[in-house]
């Protein structure tokens, strides 16, 4: 008899960890085919290629910025750009191996990574730049350029390094520095301005020197009207604030005067400096105006002169002469002092500033002053210059007209015959033609001027002045 037995079967009991690991088997399955499908997705939508740059970039970023010439003075804006644009951003800014407040130097490209030492830090990353392709992690404004701004107020002047460090944010987070050189300076130069003399007579030149502690751009004014500056020569002065050695600054000369009939008062000398870095500082003079009483000369002109004197011919030639000396060249002809134009020993007879009465009632005042000489003695130069008048007036006759520069001219009145043509240099002391009496003149004699900026100066006083002009 055959018999058959039925195949043992051993039943395991269920328990709880069993369906754990069937449910955590479930959900893997459901992960997988999620990241399956969100991966299919990605790749679908052009996404894919950020995974593979977050996961594999091995590229540092790349970090450029405007190169810092020039001292500079308040808030220093830096031009940051930061590449790849939003994958990167600046991580560190520091001045002089100090960082600065971000909230100025997290303008370019974000405030950098965050920590990265937990990996859900690297998840969040990874979705940032999945989801927000248009900027770095960490901000919600970044851009790839932008600009750090640094306070420079809080900085002493002189030599500094800013270093800008870049991050990307990629798993591995490389990072990029760079090293800028620049130079602050947010003190004014200061200025002193020095009067030969603190009074000045009217009619008479004063001589004023400008200096300042560093190159600058000075201006300069004379009450209302502008003062034209005269580099007398460069000074070295120690290092300079960017670090060269050392720094050239020029020393300026000033000359003022005002009309002899100018009844006084005061007249302001203000000058300003401009540095480099845009910073101004201030210098004031006040020079005293003393009256100069004149001496009175009730004049009657011989009939045939009559139309000379006064009225429109002499109103038209004060006025010809003041355009004809009122410029101001930049570049001084003569060196050393002033000299005569004649010999000492001839006697002068009319004074500078004498005020003449005419029997008509017009007043005027002596421009000059006269030396009476014979006829035919040579008029030389008073100092090297270029002739830029030599020809007829009705009032001085044949006159030359030299300009010295710096606005210094000298007038030469009533000659014989000129020896000199227009546009030609001279020397001190070279003829400039022979003494005569030409135009509104009564005998032989040398009307001699000298002008400053167009305004009639003593002789006296400049020949004496020149020689303190180096």
């Amino acid at each position: 008899m055959i018999t058959r037995r039925r195949a043992a079967h051993t039943r395991r009991p269920r328990g709880r960890n069993g369906g754990a690991g069937a449910l955590a088997a479930a959900a893997a399955a459901a992960a997988v085919a999620a990241v399956a499908l969100m991966a299919a997705g990605l790749v679908a939508s052009g996404a894919g290629e950020a995974v593979v740059w977050w996961l594999f970039n091995a590229q540092p970023p790349a970090i450029t910025a405007q190169a810092l010439a020039g001292p500079r003075r308040g808030t220093l804006e830096v031009p940051v750009d930061v590449r790849p644009a939003g994958r990167a951003g600046l991580a560190t800014v520091q001045v002089d191996g100090a960082e600065i407040d971000r909230a100025h130097a997290a303008a370019a490209g974000g405030a950098g990574a965050a920590p990265t030492t937990h990996r859900a830090v690297w998840w969040a990353r990874l979705w940032y730049v999945l989801v927000r392709r248009d900027g770095p992690i960490g901000g919600e404004t970044e851009a790839s350029s932008a600009a750090v701004r640094i306070d420079t107020t809080a900085l002493a002047d002189g030599r500094h390094t800013l270093r800008l460090e870049a991050v990307d944010h990629s798993r591995r987070q490389h990072r990029t520095a760079v090293e800028l050189a620049f130079t602050t300076d947010n003190t004014p130069p200061q200025l002193t301005l020095e009067a030969s003399a603190p009074r000045v007579p009217a009619g008479r030149p004063a001589l004023l020197r400008l200096r300042a502690n560093e190159p600058a751009e000075i201006r300069a004014t004379a009450g209302e009207a502008a003062l034209p500056l005269l580099e007398e020569r460069q000074e070295a002065r120690g290092e300079g604030r960017d670090g060269s050695s050392p720094a050239y600054v020029p020393a300026y000369l000033a000359l003022v005067a005002v009309p002899v009939h100018t009844a006084g008062g005061e007249l302001l000398v203000a000058a300003s400096g401009r540095d480099a870095a845009g910073n101004v500082g201030e210098a004031k003079e006040g020079l005293a105006i003393e009256p100069v009483p004149a001496r009175r000369q009730a004049l009657i002109v011989p009939p045939a002169l009559a139309g000379l004197a006064t009225g429109p011919v002499a109103t038209a030639e004060a006025a010809q002469m003041t355009a004809l000396t009122s410029e101001v060249g930049p570049e001084r002809h003569w060196k050393g002092a002033f000299a005569l134009p004649l010999p000492a020993a001839y006697a002068r007879t009319t004074g500078f500033g004498e005020r003449r009465d005419y029997a008509d009632g017009y007043v005027a005042y002596h421009s000059g002053y006269d030396v009476a000489a014979p006829l035919g003695t040579p008029v030389l130069a008073a100092a090297d210059g270029r002739i830029v008048f030599a020809g007829a007036l009705q009032q001085r006759g044949n006159t030359a007209v030299v300009d010295h520069g710096w606005g210094v001219y000298t007038v030469y009145a009533h000659l014989a015959q000129i020896d000199a043509q227009a546009g030609q240099p001279v020397k001190q002391g070279q003829p400039l033609g022979l003494v005569g009496s030409t135009g509104l003149s009564t005998g032989p004699h040398l009307h001699w001027e000298v002008r400053l900026r167009g305004i009639p100066i003593d002789p006296d006083a400049w020949l004496a002045l020149s020689r303190s002009i180096q």
